[in-house]
């Protein structure tokens, strides 16, 4: 009985924090992401929103990205050449050409898609 109350404290405590993701780098090493959440702040207007914060190679903040997924659904982010891609159950793919100072949403080609539908499953 101990163990398992103390399990669910754990549980409750992990499914009720902010999470901040690891850097995940482009596969030329020029640009990184970090991907936060927002789990505490019921009121906020990203309230367990994927947020995609991208930076340069130098550490510099280039811009965040509003991933408008659900973070209680299934979702994942990745990098094709230096394009980000997500892949979320909920709102499907989505892509962003990142330059050294500016992020833009692409339109999905097929292989950019196809690469999107491969995170889920890795």
């Amino acid at each position: 009985m101990k163990k398992l109350l103390t399990a669910t404290i754990i549980l409750l405590f992990f499914s009720c924090s902010n999470y901040v993701s690891k850097e995940i780098k482009s596969p030329d090493g020029k640009f990184f992401v970090i991907t936060k959440v927002n789990r505490t702040d019921e009121d906020s207007k990203f309230y367990a929103e994927p947020i995609f914060e991208v930076y340069n190679s130098e550490k510099k903040l280039i811009g965040q990205i509003e991933s408008n997924a659900g973070d209680f659904n299934k979702w994942q982010i990745g990098w094709f050449k230096n394009v980000l891609i997500m892949n979320s159950s909920d709102i499907g793919n989505r892509a962003w050409e990142i330059t050294e100072n500016k992020i833009t949403e692409i339109k999905l080609t097929n292989e950019i898609n196809s690469e999107a539908n491969k995170l889920i499953n890795k």
